[in-house]
């Protein structure tokens, strides 16, 4: 009789174009499949690129469902559903023995939603109720499990993203600097390159950096910003993102690979991650283990994440403060080098294999306790 643990693993489907959730996805299977004793499946639904929205609204709310049925009909005694993304929490069954990934819970905290989409995602987050168990990302998302949804804590367990820093620091640093640097800085002196990684998403707070970047200015430093990720398009953020891109201090590069989001990284002074709220951020980790120093909002999950001693921190709302701290790693070296050592000290908490490794202990005792 074949008594291993057999795993379907539930993903977003690749048309959302999550970066996050894809890199999750890949390294939790990997890591899974190269685990003895687990039997690992990857549930998968065809669709069209060029699907229309009614399209992708049927493969995501009906179709994907019944895939799912039907995977786990093979499953057997020893199975386990786990969906890798809260979003898709409207798969969630009372039918399968589930496990879901929770990454973030931003709409309660920050609303960027309305209307019928606040409401449509509400409903869905409702459905985490449903799951055997949850697996939060940080302390943070956990409390705001139990605090929004009423989630006991015993169902909840906490378990930190992990990183592979050893490919960052294989990072061929001098290819790097020669294809970014005269690009990124210019040919005029630069005293600080800043680097922002993400969306341009009211919570993440792009604009403290763009008035921090233009506070350095009048305190008459030569310093420029590079955005990669979502271009700026609207909101309060857009006049002065295009006043700063007018005097040559802000350079867009819009979503790139993620080699070449290292690559970038490697080549900058300071991350500026002034985020209001974040599930995780992991842009935090990939910094430091690049040795790039960073300058993070005293709060939601950043102190946690970063560590305390692993990041400058400043108040959220507060782009002089901000500025201050970033120009702290351009005139202390000091300062700079202690934040280096402490970010790579900060990564052991998240080695590889450490996520992995809690979530089969999550199957088992999900396991041993329906026997």
């Amino acid at each position: 009789m074949d008594t291993r643990m057999r795993v379907l693993l539930v993903p977003s489907l690749r048309f959302e174009n999550w970066r996050s959730m894809e890199v999750y996805e890949d390294f939790v299977g990997e890591g899974l499949e190269a685990t003895p004793g687990i039997q690992v499946t990857r549930s998968k639904l065809s669709y069209r690129i060029q699907a229309t929205r009614a399209e992708r609204f049927w493969k995501k709310y009906v179709a994907y469902r019944t895939t799912i049925a039907r995977a786990w009909k093979s499953a057997g005694p020893h199975g386990i559903v786990h969906h890798l993304d809260h979003g898709y929490a409207h798969l969630v069954s009372v039918r399968q023995r589930t496990v879901v990934t929770v990454h973030d819970l931003t709409h309660f905290e920050f609303p960027e939603l309305s209307g019928y989409a606040l409401a449509s995602w509400r409903l869905r987050m409702r459905c985490l109720r449903k799951a055997d168990h949850l697996v939060a990302v940080s302390e943070n998302v956990a409390e705001l499990l139990t605090r929004h949804l009423g989630i006991d804590p015993e169902k909840i367990t906490v378990l930190y993203h992990e990183i592979h820093a050893e490919r960052f620091l294989r990072l061929d640093r001098d290819a790097a600097s020669q294809r970014w640097q005269e690009k990124l800085r210019g040919k005029e002196a630069c005293d600080l390159l800043v680097v922002s990684v993400g969306t341009a998403s009211p919570k993440k707070n792009l604009i403290a950096t763009l008035r921090a970047v233009r506070e350095c200015q009048k305190m008459g430093r030569r310093v420029k910003l590079v955005r990669v990720g979502e271009t700026i398009r609207g909101g309060e953020e857009f006049e002065v993102a295009r006043a700063l891109r007018a005097d040559g201090l802000l350079v867009e590069l819009g979503y790139r690979p993620h080699r070449e989001v290292a690559e970038i990284l490697s080549v900058a002074d300071v991350l500026s991650f002034p985020s209001r709220y974040e599930g995780f951020g992991m842009p935090l980790m990939e910094a430091q283990a690049l040795g790039l120093p960073v300058v993070a909002a005293r709060a939601s999950c950043l102190p946690e994440v970063a560590g305390e001693e692993g990041a400058l921190f400043h108040d959220p709302e507060d782009a002089v403060d901000l500025a201050r701290q970033m120009l702290r790693i351009s005139d202390e070296e000091a300062t700079r080098e202690a934040l280096c050592r402490a970010g790579l000290k900060n990564l052991e908490r998240f080695a590889p294999g450490s996520h992995v490794a809690g979530l089969v202990g999550v199957y088992d005792n999900l396991l041993s306790s329906d026997s």
